[in-house]
This record gives C-alpha cells, sequence and structure tokens, in this order.
C-alpha cells in the first residue's frame, strides 16, 4: 500500500467501507423475507388447527343426531346427521393436504358408524329391538374410532403447529443476532481497515525517521555482534584457526594458544603445517593447492579428518580438524576448528579392549554350552531308548503296572530335556556363527502337514481346534527344510499350548504386496501384554517368571524362531492383545520365493480333517 499516494488510499478505504454497506442490507433484507415467509405458514397453519377443532365438533353434531334418529326415529334427525355428516367432510378435506392417512381413517370410521346406526333404526323399526342394540353397540367401536383419529390429527396439528411457532420464535431470535452480528462485523472491519489505512499514512510520513534509526540500529547490532564473535572465539574450548590460500596463518585464538603452546605473535604470517606432523603438513597442503586449482565439487570445500597435530615443543598427538571454506571481502580463506582427542582415542581403546573382553566371554559361553549340550545328549539318547524298549515291554511284562506310568513318565521327561538341549545347541551354533542354511526347494504345504501330525495330539488333549487355509496353493520356498520344519513347528507348539479349551488356532499364508511369502499362525489363547512382547524373542525369557508358572518351557522357542528367519534374510513378528489372543507372522523375502514352481496340494484329506 505504499506505493499508492494518501489520497488514492482515502477513496479506496471509502469505496471498500460502501461496499460492505451495501452488502450488509442486502443480507440483512434476504434475512428479513425469510422470516417473513416463515412467520405467514405459521398463521396458515394455525388456522389448519382451528379448522381440525371444527372438525371434531362436527363429529360430535353427527354423533348426537345419530342418536336422536335411533331414539325418536325422526326424518328431522336423520337429516340433521347427514348434514352434519356433509360438514365434517368438508372440514376433513381441508385437513387432508396435512395427513391424508389419518383422514382416509377417519372418513372410513364415519362411514361404518352411519351405515350401522342406519341398520339400528330399521331394526328398531321393524321392532327388532335386540339387533337393533347390538349394531349400536357395534357402532360404538367406530364412534371410539373415529373420535382417537380426529383426537391424533388435532393433537398433531397442534405440536407441529407449536413446533413451528418455536422455530419462528428461533429464527427471529437467530436473525435479531446475525443483525447484530452483520452490524458488528462490519463496523469491526470498518474499522480495522481505517486503521490499517491510517497506519500507512502515518508510516509513509515517519519513513524517513524510521530509516535513520535502523540505520543506527543496524550499527549497533552489527557492534555486538563483532564483540559476541571476539567473545566466543576467547572462550571456546576448541582451538579456531584461519588461513588463506596459501596457508599462512591469519588469526589464532586462545584456545589453540593452549594447545599447540605458541603465543599469536608466533604463528601470525606462518604456514599452518607448523602445527602438523611432517606427513601430514605435505597432505594439507597438497589438499589446498588441489582444491585452489580444480575446486572441490563445484562448491565450497568441507573436510572432516583426523591428523597429528605437533606442539610448540615437537610432541605428537591426534587432533580432529574441521575445515571449511569462507570467503570475507572477496577473499577466500579458510576456517579451521580443531579439537585435542588424546582422551577420547584412550577412551576408545579402552571401550574396544572391553569389548573384545566381552565377544571373547560371550563365545566362551557359547562353547561351552554347545559341549556340554554334545555331552548330555549320548546318555538322554540312551534313557530315552531304553524307557521306549521298557514301554513296548520287549523283554516281557512289567510288573507291578504302576511301573508303566513311571516308564512314560522317563521318556517323556527325557524327550523333554533333549528338546530343550537341541534348542540350546541350535542357538549356540547361531550365535557363534557355525549356524548354516542348507537350501533346497521346499514345499510349505509338505511340512505344514509334518508338524500338524505332531502337535494333533497335544491340540486334541487341550480341546483346540486347528485350522488351516489357503496352503496348498503357495509356491515353493528356497529354504532349509529342518529350519523351516522347526520354525513352524515352534510357532504351532506355542500357540496350541497357550490356547485354553475350546479354543481354535488359525494357519494361513501368502504373498504380500512386496512380493514377499508370510506364513500367519493366529490363536485365541491367553494372549500378551506390552511389556511381554518386548521380551518374547530375547532368549530363556518367560512372559510368566512366576514360580506358579502354568505353562513350562525354556524361552528359546521365539529366539530360535527369529534367528532362523535372520539366516533366512527373513522377519518374524508378534501382535498379541492379554485376553484375546497372538498372531506370530514370519515373512521370507522375495529372493526366496520359487516363482515359475507351485507347490504340489500335499495337505492330505487327513490332514484337513485334523486341521478342522
Amino acid at each position: 500500500m505504499k506505493r499508492f499516494s494518501i489520497l488514492l488510499r482515502v477513496i479506496l478505504l471509502s469505496t471498500v467501507l460502501l461496499i460492505v454497506l451495501i452488502g450488509s442490507v442486502i443480507y440483512l433484507s434476504r434475512q428479513i423475507s425469510h422470516h417473513k415467509s416463515t412467520m405467514f405458514s405459521q398463521v396458515e397453519l394455525l388456522s389448519v388447527v382451528s379448522e381440525a377443532q371444527s372438525a371434531s365438533q362436527a363429529f360430535g353434531d353427527v354423533k348426537y343426531w345419530l342418536s336422536d334418529l335411533a331414539v325418536s326415529m325422526l326424518m328431522h334427525s336423520e337429516r340433521r346427521s347427514n348434514s352434519a355428516r356433509e360438514e365434517l367432510f368438508a372440514r376433513l378435506d381441508q385437513l387432508e393436504p396435512h395427513n391424508p392417512n389419518a383422514v382416509a381413517h377417519i372418513r372410513k370410521q364415519v362411514d361404518l358408524l352411519m351405515a350401522k346406526a342406519l341398520l339400528a333404526v330399521d331394526a328398531y323399526a321393524k321392532y327388532e329391538r335386540v339387533l337393533g342394540n347390538s349394531l349400536m353397540s357395534a357402532s360404538r367401536v367406530h364412534i371410539r374410532e373415529a373420535e382417537k383419529g380426529i383426537s391424533e390429527l388435532v393433537r398433531h396439528l397442534r405440536v407441529k403447529a407449536f413446533r413451528n411457532r418455536d422455530m419462528a420464535l428461533e429464527e427471529s431470535a437467530r436473525t435479531q443476532r446475525l443483525t447484530i452480528f452483520v452490524v458488528l462485523l462490519a463496523s469491526l472491519f470498518g474499522m480495522t481497515l481505517t486503521f490499517f489505512v491510517g497506519r500507512s499514512i502515518h508510516r509513509t510520513l515517519g519513513e524517513r525517521d524510521r530509516l535513520a534509526l535502523a540505520n543506527e540500529t543496524s550499527q549497533k547490532a552489527l557492534i555486538e555482534r563483532e564483540s559476541r564473535l571476539d567473545a566466543i572465539l576467547t572462550t571456546v574450548a576448541d582451538a579456531i584457526i584461519t588461513i588463506d590460500t596459501k596457508g599462512r596463518i591469519m588469526t589464532f585464538n586462545p584456545a589453540a594458544t593452549r594447545i599447540f603452546g605458541y603465543q599469536v605473535n608466533e604463528v601470525i604470517g606462518q604456514s599452518v603445517g607448523m602445527l602438523m606432523s611432517p606427513e601430514d603438513s605435505a597432505r594439507h597442503n597438497g589438499y589446498i593447492e588441489h582444491f585452489m586449482r580444480h575446486g572441490h565439487g563445484g562448491g565450497p570445500m568441507r573436510s572432516n579428518r583426523e591428523i597429528l597435530g605437533r606442539n610448540k615443543f615437537g610432541r605428537e598427538f591426534p587432533i580432529h580438524i574441521s575445515l571449511s571454506q569462507m570467503e570475507v571481502g572477496g577473499k577466500v580463506m579458510f576456517a579451521g576448528i580443531l579439537r585435542d582427542v588424546t582422551e577420547l582415542k584412550r577412551h576408545e581403546g579402552e571401550l574396544l579392549s572391553a569389548k573384545d573382553a566381552a565377544v571373547l566371554a560371550n563365545r566362551s559361553k557359547t562353547e561351552f554350552l554347545a559341549n556340554m549340550s554334545h555331552e548330555l545328549r549320548t546318555p538322554l539318547n540312551a534313557i530315552i531308548g531304553f524307557s521306549e524298549m521298557m514301554k513296548m515291554e520287549a523283554l516281557g511284562p512289567i510288573q507291578p503296572p504302576e511301573y508303566r506310568e513311571y516308564v512314560r513318565d522317563i521318556r517323556s521327561s527325557g524327550t523333554h530335556l533333549l528338546d530343550v538341549i537341541n534348542d540350546i545347541l541350535d542357538m549356540s551354533k547361531i550365535e557363534i556363527g557355525e549356524a548354516t542354511v542348507a537350501d533346497s526347494e521346499v514345499s510349505i504345504a509338505a511340512v505344514m502337514s509334518s508338524c500338524l501330525r505332531m502337535v494333533d495330539e497335544r491340540a486334541k488333549r487341550g480341546d483346540v481346534q486347528l485350522l488351516a487355509e489357503g496352503l496348498d496353493h503357495l509356491p515353493l520356498l528356497l529354504a532349509d527344510a529342518r529350519m523351516l520344519k522347526q520354525i513352524l513347528l515352534n510357532l504351532l507348539s506355542n500357540a496350541v499350548k497357550f490356547t485354553e479349551c475350546q479354543g481354535s488356532v488359525r494357519i494361513f499364508g501368502g504373498i504380500d504386496g512386496d512380493k514377499q511369502l508370510f506364513i500367519t499362525v493366529a490363536d485365541t489363547g491367553i494372549g500378551m501384554t506390552n511389556e511381554g512382547l518386548a521380551k518374547a524373542f530375547a532368549p530363556f525369557q518367560q512372559v510368566d517368571n512366576s514360580l506358579q508358572r502354568k505353562f513350562e518351557g525354556t524361552g528359546l522357542g521365539l529366539p530360535l524362531v527369529k534367528s532362523m528367519m535372520e539366516l533366512h534374510d527373513g522377519t518374524a513378528s508378534l501382535e498379541s492383545t492379554l485376553g484375546v489372543g497372538t498372531i506370530a507372522t514370519i515373512r521370507f523375502p522375495a529372493t526366496r520365493v520359487a516363482r515359475d514352481l507351485t507347490a504340489p496340494n500335499l495337505l492330505t484329506d487327513q490332514d484337513r480333517a485334523r486341521a478342522s
């Protein structure tokens, strides 16, 4: 607005205010017109209510003259009843547009009333009083229905009239509020616009003084900024050194004096190479020379590296240098921020030593577990084998019979302990990097069929339903068959184990949008909290670690699943809600999906029956 003259600004202000005034008047006129039509509608509806009340009075006349006709049997009463009926129907004609169904019902009841009343009169005339009384009694039903219909019609019209009255009152109040609001808004807009125009005029008149004041303020700010920069350079802990394109030192802050031992007057104008080891000095000079000749990729130079610095007394020490290009007064200069990293290097060395020691200790632990697992498997296999022979009574019957239960317990405990040892051995191999993946084209349906047979007995004992869906049509998978079977068996075993009686375990799979093959095991079991999910994939962790926990296990099942999936470049994930269930999903990358081959249908009818 500064580019307009003061006169033009005043004209623009007047024009805008006039437009706002005209618009406000048009808007308020429309609101008043709408309110007027609403009031007309309300008056019309009140007239309709009066018509309904007149219809009610007319029906009362009909009842009266019909009753008089039944008693007196005079032609006068019959004419008066017909006249009252015609008046009633005339009233109903006026009410029909507002509620046609109610009017039709009233008409029907009045006609039936008239017909039965006239029949009753004929019966009385023939001295058939019993028949006449019966017909008059029947006509009362139509009287009640007609009265009920007329009452409902009157009530409906009154409610509608009251509602329209309330709407009209509300419309009137809203119109009043809108009028006040529009007037206030127009006034506020006018005052605001006037304020801004006046302010712009005031700014134009005082622009010269403000420019002078701004120039004075900028000069003060420049002085303050230079003072702050000097304070920063003086107090900063890192050495800050600037050099020209020939490598000569231009500035040297107090921290540089503390780190290198030189005073400012000893280094200004000298080569920056005096602060580096001979090897780093030669490389640095070559780097600067190459940059000045060829540039640095078309942009300013940025460099972060570690070199060996050298102090005034010849001691060399590691420093980290951040070098950047700047331009001052049209001249190219380089600013370097240098930090003595001697202590940092020492700490890094200590941390690396500690890490190596921890890795060695973990490897020793893992190798010990692997060796112990091998040592324990041999006697356990013997225990399981002999308990199996005793269970089969290969050398004769076992007496007393109670010993058979002991043999089953021995075999069950030995098998469980062997499974634990095998899990520990597998985890140990993975941790020390000795686990290898023997890739082959594997049918997921075939592996799942075997796993279903292995968990079927436990599922039946726990009354858990197994549901396998969509696995027949999955493509072949490039994977280690033994590991895949162990992954699926661990997921199925966990799902069955943590699903209570009459629950279900659903297994399904497919190819997602990223061409990855996924297999999901969803159960309706006890579920887990967020805290349980956080430690589910950690080795030897149990969601329930109390001494009274209900479910057995070592806590290696899911960690093995995760580790074996990582060996296949895949992922394993869990979703769970406490008391609702758990969804476990494994995903294999697209590179492991055999796209040109389709897995044969290896889920047998018996497997489907078992899974349903």
